[in-house]
């Protein structure tokens, strides 16, 4: 995979592959099966590893069938309980 632009972002590529089994990322880490997609539809600290060191993981996400694009939350307060 190759970075492109100002910030080496990876390209990312549009499909309309339908995955056959999905695997959250912090189980596809350690996992030795690599079938299946890897998602992100966990809690934002349970990947905050990918977000501060992308290339670190990219090998490892390259050994499955494919991976949703992680969804990082934007507010600061979403777990807070006032109003």
């Amino acid at each position: 995979m190759k970075p492109a632009g100002q910030w080496e972002f990876p390209t990312i590529y549009r499909t309309n592959a339908c995955p056959s089994s999905l695997i959250p990322f912090d189980k596809a880490v350690p996992s030795k099966d690599h079938s299946g997609w890897v998602h992100f539809f966990i809690h934002d600290s349970r990947f905050t590893r990918l977000l501060n060191n992308p290339w670190r993981y990219l090998p490892i996400l390259a050994k499955f069938d494919g991976v949703l694009s992680p969804d990082y939350s934007v507010f600061w307060d979403i777990h807070s309980t006032g109003s």
